[in-house]
Order: C-alpha cells, then structure tokens, then sequence
C-alpha cells in the first residue's frame, strides 16, 4: 500500500513460447523466471497482493507453492500469441477485487529489481502520472541503419535525432491504473512518465541468446561484479 493505496502485482505466465518452450520455467540461478518475478514482487514495500495469470497449471501450481495467488486459469483466447497484455489486463480486472495500482511484473524480465518496482511507483504517486513505464536507452540508432525496398535492396534510412538519446521500452515495469485498465483506456497516451533502467537490468527474454546474456550478467552480479557500466 502506498499513502492508502491498495497495491496489486500481476504476474502474466503463459505456459506455451513460440522461440523458447516454457520459457517462464526457464532457470536463471537456483530460480525460474517466474519465481524471479514473484520475488521481486514479494520484497516490494509497497505490493499488497500477488497474483499470476496463467493457462498452464503447472505454472500456477508453482506460483501458489511461492506463495502468489492463482485463482484461476486464464481463457484460451487470451493464452495465444497474438493476445495482447492489453486484453489480458482489462479481463483481469473485471474478475479481481479494486486496487489503485496494477503493477505487471513480467518474468521476462529477471534482472529487474524490487527497488526498480518500488521507485516507479513512487514516481507515479509523486507525479500524479497517467502511468509509469520502464524504458533503457538504445544503442541502435546510427547512421548505417537500412531497410529493404520491395526488390531487397538496401535502402538508406535517415533518422533525424542522431544527437539525442533514444529509449525504448524494456518490459520490466508497468505501473498503471486500476480504473484505466477497467474502462480499457490504453496503457500508454501523452502523461505517462518513463522510468529509466540501465542494461544490465534491461535484458527482455525472447530468445535463447537472451537467456544465455541474462545468466552471465546474473552471475557477474551474484559475484559482486559489475557487467555493464550505463
């Protein structure tokens, strides 16, 4: 709870991945990346409540064995693909009891910390903000950038803020609002306020070469080292 607030965390977890099978029962650790997002949940100040959003129970047997509610199975047109946390969160909502705060705490994103959860909410309150979402900077944008025209030939494109820093969403944290989500307002418009993220804790695991980066950085940090310097 925050000055009154009620808190809730939700956890998305489906049981299928098209790159990487039961990528949320993947180890990072002594840990899956499902029990790393509820962790970081549980060691949040603020979070009153846990729940995990799930169509596999296995997954959700796991998550109730962590100590997170799993009060029900997602329906299977929100456990494909091509479902959108957008869907996910307004049907959420609909079946859970009020909470001021959602905040989506997705397990792709294990190098996230509690204290990362902790400081956008308070950036949300503090601001009065529409919603809070984490970004990292990019290291992408240059002037050697291309797309392919029709005839696969390269095509030069410009990009006109080489000088400016340039963000990107990362994943990790998404601090929205109950009543938003209900009336399916979208969880992003012109007030939402971002909360920068360096690297090193900005790995959103996609594939399996994700996988293997984010261990090595958990394990640099595991040993008190630094991988990355923002």
């Amino acid at each position: 709870m925050i000055k009154g607030k009620k808190v809730l965390g939700i956890i998305p977890a489906r049981g299928g991945s098209v790159r990487v099978p039961k990528k949320n029962l993947m180890k990072i650790g002594n840990k899956t990346l499902l029990e790393h997002a509820i962790m970081h949940a549980k060691n949040s100040k603020y979070i009153d409540n846990i729940i995990c959003s799930t169509d596999s129970n296995e997954i959700k047997d796991l998550a109730i064995k962590n100590g997170c509610s799993a009060p029900f199975l997602r329906p299977k047109f929100l456990s494909t693909s091509k479902a959108t946390t957008q869907k996910l969160l307004e049907y959420m909502c609909k079946k859970i009891d009020y909470h001021h705060y959602i905040i989506l705490i997705q397990p792709t994103s294990p190098l996230r910390t509690s204290k990362d959860i902790d400081d956008a909410l308070l950036l949300c309150e503090k601001n009065d903000a529409y919603s809070v979402v984490s970004v990292t900077e990019t290291r992408h944008i240059t002037n050697l950038m291309y797309t392919f025209d029709k005839n696969k030939k390269f095509k030069p494109t410009k990009i006109n803020q080489l000088n400016k820093k340039v963000y990107v969403l990362n994943g990790a944290v998404y601090i929205l609002r109950f009543n938003n989500l209900l009336n399916k307002l979208p969880l992003i418009n012109s007030n939402t306020i971002p909360f920068k993220m360096p690297f090193e804790r900005s790995i959103d695991i996609d594939t399996k070469l994700d996988l293997e980066v984010a261990k090595i950085i958990y394990k640099k940090k595991l040993n008190g080292n630094r991988f990355y310097t923002n």
